[in-house]
């Protein structure tokens, strides 16, 4: 009795791509590899990717889950640019004032909103106060982190708070969006 072997499934498809000719030559011999050849062949999978076009219902569906994704699971992020440093403006001559080294105005701008901080050196560290004003819609949720520390919205909606140092990381997330601001430095020798 003669054995006869069989190709396997990834010679079947090598065979359909370049057809090799001793799977070919089996082809004539075998009815059931023939068919599965056949089959390969009218629905060439060899190198393709997995629904590369997928049915439209499974696309709608997907289309349909983005939609009730819940904000917090996607998070959009953008980096702000500084549009205004008070302490990179030259000192006015004639101006014999400390106050250009203990208080500071900064100005940040995306295309969704300009965030304003002021801050004021102190005997004790510094104070902060900032504001966020939006340029198109109005946000639902906007919180503020200096460093690692969360400050609150006041009711005005104005972020304020104290510390020693001044932090150069501040980042806001307004609803489904962080927004990192550029890293400051906060030293002063430099200054003209």
């Amino acid at each position: 009795m003669k054995i006869v072997k069989h190709p396997d499934r990834t010679e079947l498809l090598k065979a359909v791509a370049d057809r090799t000719p001793t799977v070919l030559s089996h082809l004539k011999s075998c009815a059931a590899c023939r068919e599965l050849f056949e089959l390969l062949g009218a629905y060439p999978v060899a190198g393709e990717l997995a629904l590369t076009s997928a049915p439209s219902a499974w696309i709608d569906r997907a289309v349909e889950l983005a939609r009730t994704s819940a904000p917090s699971e996607v998070v959009r992020r953008l980096l702000a640019r500084l549009s205004f440093d008070s302490w990179s403006l030259p000192a006015a001559v004639g101006v014999r004032s400390l106050a250009t080294e203990t208080e500071r105005r900064l100005r940040f701008d995306t295309e969704l909103l300009t965030f304003d901080l002021r801050a004021e050196k102190q005997s004790q560290g510094w104070d902060f106060i900032a504001q966020v004003a939006e340029k198109t819609s109005q946000a639902s949720h906007i919180e503020l982190r200096a460093g690692r520390t969360v400050i609150p919205v006041d009711g005005r909606g104005f972020f304020q708070w104290s510390s020693k140092r001044p932090t150069a990381r501040l980042t806001l997330r307004v609803d489904d969006m962080l927004i990192e601001l550029p890293e400051v430095t906060w030293k002063t020798k430099n200054r003209t």
